[in-house]
């Protein structure tokens, strides 16, 4: 399958996101890996790996998989969308 997300971490960063920001049924199922700190979650991302985040409600991102291994990216798209107060 292929996916398109944001890349958040790079090897050697630590990623910080709040549990409360999180809806319920991701909180079931959180990557093992994470590291609970009060309400934060930590990953610390090993080399060779990336951290990506989905836009969507609904979207699987590294909460649910943990770093993903750079060998399974396969392209990466530079972009820049516009503001949706620029288009109107």
């Amino acid at each position: 399958e292929l996916f398109i997300k944001r890349i958040v971490g790079l090897p050697g960063d630590t990623i910080r996101i709040s549990a409360t920001q999180l809806p319920q049924h991701t909180m079931s199922a959180i990557d093992p890996r994470a590291i609970r700190h009060g309400d934060e979650l930590l990953w610390h991302i090993p080399e060779d790996h990336i951290f990506v985040r989905g836009d969507g409600v609904q979207s699987g991102d590294s909460i649910t998989w943990g770093p993903i291994p750079l060998i399974r990216l396969r392209q990466i798209v530079l972009c820049r969308f516009p503001s949706l107060q620029r288009i109107q």
